[in-house]
C-alpha cells in the first residue's frame, strides 16, 4: 500500500529526529553535570581557603589580645601592691585602706580565686604563705 509506505517513511523521519534530540539532550545533561562538578570543586577550594583565612584571623586576634593584655594597667602593678590586693580579698584585717569598703572573700575561696586569675597571679598567690595558712576540711 502506497499510503503505508509514506506513513512508514514519516515515522522513520520522526524516529531519526527523536534520536537526534535524545543525543543532544544527553550532551546537554553531560555539560550541565560537568558544570556542576566544576562549581562544586570551586566551592570546595573556596571553603578550604575560608578555613585557612579564619585560622589566620583567629591567630591574629590572639596576637591582638596578647598585646592588649600587655597594655592593661594591672600588668604594670608591682607584685607587692598586687599582694596587698590579695590580702584585702583574703580578709587580712591588718591591711586596711581608709575609704575603701571591705571586699573580703571567704578565705577558703580567696586563695583559689586569686590563683585562678592568670599565670602571674597564680605564681604570686602560691608564693604568699599567708594566703594558704588556713586549712578547712
Amino acid at each position: 500500500m502506497p499510503g503505508d509506505s509514506a506513513a512508514l517513511s514519516t515515522l522513520r523521519d520522526q524516529l531519526a529526529q527523536d534520536e537526534k534530540a535524545l543525543t543532544q539532550l544527553a550532551e546537554t545533561i553531560a555539560d550541565v553535570r560537568q558544570t556542576i562538578a566544576d562549581a562544586e570543586a570551586t566551592l570546595e577550594r573556596a571553603r578550604r581557603e575560608q578555613r585557612i583565612l579564619e585560622a589566620r584571623m583567629a591567630q591574629k586576634q590572639m596576637d591582638v589580645d596578647a598585646q592588649r593584655r600587655i597594655l592593661s594597667p594591672i600588668t604594670r602593678l608591682p607584685n607587692e601592691m598586687l599582694a596587698t590586693v590579695m590580702r584585702l580579698l583574703y580578709g587580712d584585717r591588718s591591711v586596711h585602706i581608709t575609704g575603701v569598703p571591705d571586699l573580703y572573700l571567704d578565705s577558703r575561696r580567696a586563695a583559689i580565686s586569686c590563683a585562678s586569675v592568670c599565670q602571674r597571679w597564680r605564681v604570686l598567690a602560691i608564693s604568699c604563705p599567708w594566703l594558704w595558712n588556713r586549712i578547712y576540711v
